[in-house]
């Protein structure tokens, strides 16, 4: 080999020498940057305190075939003591022993004692409630997240004491601590719980946290000591202080149930433990208590209806007064999403009462069993308008005011008792109207006077402005009684203003001593007035029961066109054709007056009276010849026109004392009998009982005063006094130049003169004594 080619080849050898020693120098660098690298990134060396670390962690309970739920972690590391395993990308889904739902509790890392089952999560933790049912019961999950929670493995119950905020489609809140069931799917919120409900759907978080700042008011905002809310029958139940507010609505108990609907909206309230609902109406405040009160609310969120039960007590203050209820259960449905009241519903002793602050005001009730008042939803200003209001049961009204009767203060008192009663109102809500029916009573009293009452079928009260009644009219079977006075009679009609109750149609009026008829009767009760009219009929109801007159021992009778009397004083004045009769004694009269207080009766214009006269004995020896010839003659039985055993008397005012048993009679008075006939200024008649049958007052003397004439057949006496005995049949003419006129022309004259009817003696008693002449007869 030439030496050229040995130094090409020596220098080519050395070449690939050199490029095989890079290439080892070159792979031998590249497996130590490798190793290095390699180095960085594999895990530190596991301390002595762990027994080993895994990349994944699954535990789960079953219970026979079901999965009830199971713990899942990407990374776990167990630790030689304390059974302790911190697990990693922690999530923990719950499905319930039915498998009805999937609940997720999701957080970065937890401890996990093994030989205990307890999970304690320090950080946060998200906690996720839906239906097992794909989508859409993922938009209706309920999203809880807090910090500090502890898992037991065997309760599957979490819970933890630090703050918590929670989140479902309709509502959101926050609490302090929380447990959660797995097996009864409980969420319970330890304390201060503050829960907002929307009616609108869900909405995101940063929209929610918007409209919170600016909340509707249809928004229901909830606070309690402590809230449980039970997500498989969507029911939320506040305990402890609760209250809750929606709009102008503002709710206290101590217990709150909340059921939401299929899309967690809250559709029924039911507060409990001392509930009280309480609305600031521009009208007046609003106040309801009851051992329970529920709402039903609409979708909007405006409410459907308020039912209260259990000693519901309702009030509302105005500036007229204060209206309250009381019942065993009130119901009130609202009409429309303003919440405008359409129908309330009371059952249950139901008792409602008003009272006015304005002058004179006083307290209106009604009570009955059950009730409902109706509500217009015409207002345009949104005004509560009550219609009308219908009892269902028997029903009791009842008004206590104060007024003035006859200028003096008195309280007053109606009271109205029905089986069934209709109440209508106003645009002002003033009671306008009550109609009753079905054994209606009506009793009203005044001050200190008797107590009236009247009963009938029907009735209709029609009410003032002011809410105080005006007028009630009763129809059908009315029945009246005023102390000791009761009437009947087919209507009645009550005037407040004049206070007066008038009867009209076959009026019967009756006391403890007399019955009246008429045609209608006013009663007075503040000044005890009583004005019958049409066909006015007053009978005693037993005889001898008279206060002002005793004739006969039989009843009284007294008949006129009107009657008015003061039932204070026991005075009556009948009037128009009056008629008093009682036995054979009868008074006529333009009007009859008669006073109980003294005795005394009174007739006034074109006056006439028919009483018994005594009967009077022929003297001894008298024939019977004679004594028919007594019998007065055609002419002058048209003259005075009397009937056997009678006396008439006539003139324009007639005045009896019974305490006397006297009349008299004045103004052109007469005085006719069998006898005779005496006509005068005034005329005294004198009754006795002596020797009358059955005890009957007979007129027994008559004695007439003032321009005196006497008729007896055809002879005639004047003088200023005139005296007749009936049971000696005789005149006795005195005063004034007494004066008698015989049929032949004689006059005999004396300073008295008495004659006597049986055989015409004359007992002339004069100057010069007595001497006695007998006149001769006109023969017939």
């Amino acid at each position: 080999m030439r030496n050229s080619e040995a130094q090409r080849y020596a220098r080519w050898s050395a070449t690939v020498a050199a490029l095989v020693a890079l290439a080892v120098a070159g792979v031998y660098l590249r497996n130590l940057w490798l190793a290095k690298q390699a180095a960085k990134k594999a895990p530190p060396a596991v301390p002595p305190s762990i027994e080993q670390r895994s990349n994944e962690f699954s535990y789960s309970k079953v219970e026979g075939q079901r999965t009830i739920y199971t713990v899942r972690a990407s990374r776990t590391t167990e630790f030689k003591e304390g059974s302790r395993n911190l697990l990693e990308d922690v999530d923990i889904a719950v499905y319930g022993k039915k498998g009805e739902r999937n609940d997720t509790l999701r957080t970065r890392a937890c401890d996990f004692i093994s030989n205990t089952g307890k999970i304690s999560c320090v950080g946060d933790v998200q906690i996720r409630l839906q239906a097992n049912n794909g989508a859409s019961g993922a938009a209706n999950a309920i999203q809880v997240t807090t910090s500090g929670v502890s898992f037991d493995r065997d309760s599957g119950t979490a819970r933890t004491d630090q703050p918590v905020t929670f989140r479902w489609p309709a509502g959101h809140g926050r609490a302090v601590g929380v447990t959660y069931d797995s097996n009864s799917g409980t969420l319970n919120l330890t304390r201060d719980v503050d829960l907002n409900l929307s009616p609108s759907t869900w909405v995101t978080h940063e929209k929610q946290d918007e409209k919170s700042d600016a909340p509707s008011e249809k928004n229901l905002h909830l606070t309690g000591n402590r809230m449980a809310f039970h997500r498989d029958s969507r029911m939320v139940q506040l305990q402890g202080d609760v209250h809750a507010q929606q709009a102008t609505h503002d709710f206290a108990a101590e217990n709150l149930l909340l059921a939401l609907d299929t899309d967690f909206h809250a559709r029924r309230m039911v507060a409990s433990g001392h509930p009280q609902l309480r609305e600031t109406d521009p009208q007046g405040p609003i106040a309801l208590d009851a051992n329970e009160i529920a709402t039903v609310m609409r979708p909007d969120g405006s409410l459907e209806s308020i039912d209260a039960t259990g000693s519901v007590q309702g009030t509302r203050s105005t500036l007229a007064g204060e209206d309250a209820i009381e019942a065993g259960r009130v119901r009130l449905d609202l009409a429309t999403t303003q919440n405008v009241p359409r129908l309330l519903t009371a059952t249950g002793g139901v008792k409602l009462v008003s009272t006015s602050t304005v002058a004179n005001g006083g307290t209106r009730r009604v009570e009955s069993d059950a009730l409902e008042i109706h509500f217009s939803s015409d207002s345009p200003q949104r005004q509560v308008q009550i219609e009308s209001a219908n009892t269902l049961a028997p029903a009791r009204a009842e008004w206590h005011s104060g007024g003035t009767v006859n200028g003096k203060p008195t309280q007053q008192t109606m009271r109205m008792n029905g089986k069934q009663m209709n109440l209508k109102f106003g645009p002002q809500n003033q009671l306008q109207q009550l109609v009753s029916s079905g054994g209606v009573e009506v009793a009203r009293k005044l001050g200190d006077a008797p107590e009236q009452t009247t009963t009938s079928r029907e009735l209709t009260a029609k009410f003032s402005s002011a809410g105080e009644w005006s007028t009630i009219d009763q129809v059908g079977d009315v029945r009246f009684r005023d102390g000791s006075r009761a009437g009947q009679g087919d209507r009645a009609h009550t005037d407040r203003a004049t206070n007066e109750v008038t009867l009209n149609g076959s009026v019967v009026l009756a006391d403890a001593m007399t019955r009246t008829t008429a045609r209608s009767a006013t009663f007075s009760q503040g000044s005890n007035l009583l004005r019958a009219d049409g066909n006015v009929l007053t009978t005693e109801l037993s005889a001898g029961s008279g206060s002002v007159l005793n004739f006969a021992q039989e009843p009284a009778h007294v008949s006129a066109d009107r009657l008015v009397a003061d039932t204070s004083r026991g005075h009556a004045v009948y009037s128009g054709g009056g008629r008093l009769w009682q036995g054979q004694s009868v008074i006529q009269a333009d009007t009859i007056e008669l006073d109980s207080p003294s005795h005394v009766l009174t007739a006034r214009g074109t006056v006439r009276g028919v009483f018994p006269q005594a009967a009077w004995s022929p003297r001894p020896g008298q024939t019977s010849e004679q004594t028919q010839s007594q019998t007065p003659s055609p002419k002058s039985s048209r003259a005075g026109n009397p009937t056997a055993g009678l006396g008439h008397v006539q003139g324009g005012l007639l005045t009896y004392w019974e305490t006397e048993s006297r009349a008299r009679i004045e103004k052109n008075a007469r005085a006719d009998s069998q006898q005779g006939s005496i006509q005068a200024d005034q005329i005294d008649l004198y009754f006795s009982g002596n020797g009358a049958a059955n005890g009957n007052k007979q007129l027994s003397r008559a004695v007439a005063t003032g321009d005196v004439a006497v008729r007896q057949e055809d002879r005639r006496g004047t003088s200023n006094r005139a005296e007749y005995t009936a049971a000696e049949g005789k005149f006795v003419l005195s005063e004034g130049n007494p004066t008698l006129y015989s049929s032949t022309g004689d006059t005999t004259t004396g300073r008295q003169l008495t004659f006597y009817f049986a055989d015409d003696r004359i007992v002339v008693d004069s100057a010069d004594g007595s001497k006695t002449v007998t006149l001769h007869r006109v023969e017939k």
